[in-house]
């Protein structure tokens, strides 16, 4: 099952929330391209979350991948990259929430655009 709820934050930044069985998450691959100029440039996150079903326990954001991309001036430039939740990254649970975000860095302009794909590979045995 996966559930995916888009959340605005401060500052206007956009997060979408990724509720997923991701105890049984085998791949992410990430895929982006920006028409964004020189001196622009961007760092997109993973995060994980557990949640307490039926509860109300705080927990704590850990970072399970970070990749910089720095702008190649060229709309056709694709930025790509692929993690494997291990237990070096922060083993995920079957209680764990996944949450991307985008942070933009250097020279900011309101008319940039960044465009991605995440694709989550899931493993799935009905046996």
């Amino acid at each position: 099952m996966v559930i995916a709820k888009t959340i605005t934050g401060a500052q206007g930044m956009a997060f979408l929330m990724l509720l997923i069985m991701v105890h049984k998450l085998k791949k992410i691959d990430y895929i982006f391209t920006t028409n964004a100029g020189a001196g622009e440039n961007f760092v997109f996150s993973l995060w994980k979350k557990p949640i307490t079903p039926n509860g109300t326990t705080a927990t704590a954001l850990t970072l399970i991948d970070s990749y910089t991309i720095t702008s190649q001036n060229n709309a056709s430039y694709v930025f790509q990259s692929t993690v494997t939740p291990s237990a070096s990254l922060g083993a995920l649970t079957e209680h764990d929430v996944i949450i991307p975000s985008i942070k933009k860095e250097g020279t900011k302009v309101s008319s940039t655009k960044i465009y991605g794909d995440i694709e989550l590979l899931i493993e799935y045995d009905p046996r």
